[in-house]
């Protein structure tokens, strides 16, 4: 996204965090504050972004206040033709301008009164349905070197999942398997329901487009600009003029604080800023998700900080779906939904940040406290 503009101030972070993407549908939507009642078309509506047992989040043309009363009908696109009615209240609200230019309002309610069985049936289908990242018993080896034993981890769409382990234990390794720049050796890894181990590079490459990915180094390449750095992937994949990518890089640039840098060289540029530069890049074409690979390595905690409200920033604004590779359990504490962490080649436990802190496994426990006593070493 170009530009936002909240119109009701900060959304918390927990605020935020209690809607998961899903594409249901909403047929009719009128709001008490509107005049006579007015009904949006399923058309004008596009279709909503989130869903979960507390609210409903999507896009829509028009602004509303806070703390309107919104009466929904809303449809599951799972083959059930019953519509769901409920009302809601409007909690936030705010601009967002899409790199092409195209202006909306995303729009965040929380359901005032809703039948029981409905809730109960949205929730199932957001557990059932909502997975962008499918990962069952992963294999691969390099020679006689085992690197993932059966990895299995299920990625729902719009969450930031962070993955912990120790150094060399296959982090970025599985990192590459997700973005297919590396096939196993068995196993199923599918993006949107699409196992990409099985796909022509073709059909691959479209679905690369769905991804921005920031590298542990920045990969910046040292003979091109900052400017023509960030203009690679739309170069690539977009048709648009030379005029309008000069928009996107000095939007994308404003947005990680370094407008003005368009002519330097990396060469020219901190670790810091390259990170940054390298962050401009991965969103210039708006992705569905994003890639960390170490994001805050080499990084003094000053700046690492600002790394991670940068990550935190990207999933407010874009709806990414985030998988971060770190060891910084400090970064991983501020910006995960969920953590997982990788030992001997598979996910030995995945949680929230708090079930993680209270973890029972000795592993686990060892790690994210960094002590040298314990079944790792």
């Amino acid at each position: 996204m170009i530009g936002i503009d909240k119109l009701d101030g900060k959304i918390s972070f927990h605020e935020r965090r209690r809607y998961s993407r899903l594409p249901i549908e909403i047929s009719v939507l009128i709001s008490a504050d509107l005049p006579e009642h007015t009904a949006f078309s399923q058309q004008e509506e596009k279709k909503s972004k989130d869903i979960s047992g507390g609210g409903i989040c999507f896009k829509m043309q028009k602004q509303i206040k806070t703390g309107s009363l919104v009466y929904l009908k809303l449809q599951l696109p799972d083959g059930n033709k019953e519509e769901i009615s409920a009302s809601s209240i409007m909690k936030w609200q705010r601009t967002i301008v899409t790199s092409n230019g195209e202006k909306h309002y995303e729009t965040g309610l929380e359901f005032a009164q809703i039948e029981k069985n409905a809730r109960q049936r949205i929730i199932e289908f957001v557990k059932v349905k909502e997975i962008i990242i499918n990962i069952v018993d992963l294999h691969k080896s390099f020679g006689d070197e085992k690197i993932l034993q059966g990895v299995n981890l299920k990625i729902r769409r719009g969450e930031t999942i962070v993955v912990i382990g120790c150094s060399g234990c296959g982090k970025t390794v599985l990192l590459r398997h997700i973005i297919g720049l590396i096939k196993p050796d068995s196993g199923i890894l599918e993006i949107d329901g699409v196992d990409i181990a099985r796909i022509s590079d073709n059909e691959l490459d479209k679905i690369r487009r769905k991804f921005g990915m920031l590298f542990q180094s920045a990969a910046l390449l040292n003979s091109l600009t900052v400017e023509e750095n960030i203009k690679l992937s739309l170069q690539e994949h977009t048709n648009l003029s030379e005029e309008d990518m000069n928009k996107i890089v000095k939007n994308k640039l404003g947005i990680v604080g370094l407008d003005g840098t368009q002519n330097l060289k990396p060469a020219d540029l901190s670790g810091g800023m390259k990170k940054r530069v390298g962050l401009a890049r991965a969103v210039s074409m708006d992705p569905e998700i994003m890639l960390y690979d170490e994001p805050t390595t080499g990084l003094d905690p000053v700046r690492a900080d600002s790394i991670n409200k940068l990550i935190l920033e990207f999933e407010n604004t874009l709806n990414t779906t985030s998988i971060v590779i770190t060891h910084d359990m400090v970064s991983a504490y501020q910006i995960a939904d969920r953590i997982a962490m990788l030992y001997n080649g598979k996910i030995i436990q995945a949680g929230t940040v708090q079930e993680i802190k209270n973890t029972d496994s000795p592993v686990v426990k060892q790690f994210i406290t960094g002590s040298n006593v314990g079944p790792i070493t």
